[in-house]
């Protein structure tokens, strides 16, 4: 990481996500896309659990990604918890709620998440269970990362 920073890009980038998140949670999946890149690319932890899919591109793998998430879950959250910037990572630390249409299972569990922005949009995100295994898996520390919220 370069000692200098571009803390309004960073604090810009959090701000981004998590509106990301709150329309993603309110159901609004084209007022997420404000905030997502056309060249997106999307790498969840469980992808391939529901077709075998593990990377879903553009705002049309996107869409996909969450009608299959509807097609699963009546009701599926992603709470952001805490926030941490690094550039143009933002790493969020999220409850994941649901409940199964058939199974009526539900999940609550935690996860992390990885975005990488330019110009103010996510162009990459990817999905882990162990926030250790995100920060190795981008080449970041816990001391690379600022808190954001």
């Amino acid at each position: 990481m370069s000692a200098q920073r571009d803390v309004e890009e960073e604090r810009q980038n959090a701000e981004n996500v998590i509106r990301g998140h709150a329309a993603f949670n309110e159901g609004d999946v084209e007022g997420a896309l404000r905030f997502i890149s056309p060249d997106y690319e999307l790498h969840p932890a469980v992808g391939g659990a529901f077709t075998g899919e593990t990377i879903y591109r553009g705002h049309d793998g996107f869409r996909r990604y969450i009608q299959e998430i509807k097609d699963v879950f009546e009701e599926f959250r992603l709470e952001p918890r805490t926030i941490a910037t690094c550039g143009e990572w933002t790493v969020v630390d999220v409850e994941v709620t649901g409940q199964g249409h058939a199974s009526g299972v539900a999940i609550d569990t935690d996860m992390t998440m990885i975005h990488r922005s330019r110009e103010g949009k996510a162009f990459w995100c990817s999905t882990y269970f162990q926030r250790t295994d995100a920060l190795k898996d981008v080449g970041l520390s816990e001391d690379d990362l600022v808190v954001a919220a």
